[in-house]
């Protein structure tokens, strides 16, 4: 029913420093890219040297990437706009300047086929100038399901760093 066992849309707006490796950090995964992940980069109207990159693996990546431009109207605009190409299972809205471990969807497509969930939620570590993990990362002390609406303390929801079942996304 699904081509892709994940969509990967990503705003970009101004991020040249960090883009190549935010988009080598889904290409690299070790679930396979070419089989297994859609990737959708939408130029948020940036002034730097991000076109040239997604322009670049858009065009040895054919198959796997949809690059859309439009004019600076903020990241949640660019995500939305990304959603019509969604030809995943589940989709994730990696920020331009972050980036995911290689066996993260591997690990959280195992998850998903083995629990009744609507969506994950994975740790999150800063780029670059910070090498320690959010503040809220005591709620991965090990993988688990959270009842929402009994440990609504323990969600560390950020859109970066959540897989969501396509449905839920289109529904809301």
């Amino acid at each position: 029913m699904y081509k892709y066992k994940f969509s990967v849309i990503i705003p970009i707006y101004n991020v040249e420093n960090y883009l190549t490796e935010a988009i080598e950090s889904v290409i690299n995964q070790t679930i396979g890219f070419k089989e297994n992940i859609q990737l959708i980069l939408i130029n948020d109207g940036s002034t730097d040297n991000s076109e040239a990159i997604c322009l670049e693996y858009k065009q040895k990546y054919p198959e796997n990437i949809i690059y859309e431009k439009q004019q600076n109207a903020g990241a949640s605009s660019a995500r939305n706009s990304g959603i019509k190409f969604i030809e995943g299972e589940y989709v994730n809205f990696l920020d331009g300047d972050d980036k995911w471990n290689l066996d993260a969807f591997e690990l959280v497509w195992n998850f998903f086929k083995n629990n009744d969930v609507k969506l994950v939620a994975c740790r999150k570590k800063y780029f670059e100038a910070r090498d320690y993990y959010h503040v809220l990362d005591y709620v991965f002390e090990k993988d688990r399901i959270i009842d929402i609406e009994k440990d609504y303390q323990y969600i560390q929801l950020h859109a970066a760093s959540t897989f969501f079942e396509i449905n839920i996304v289109k529904e809301h």
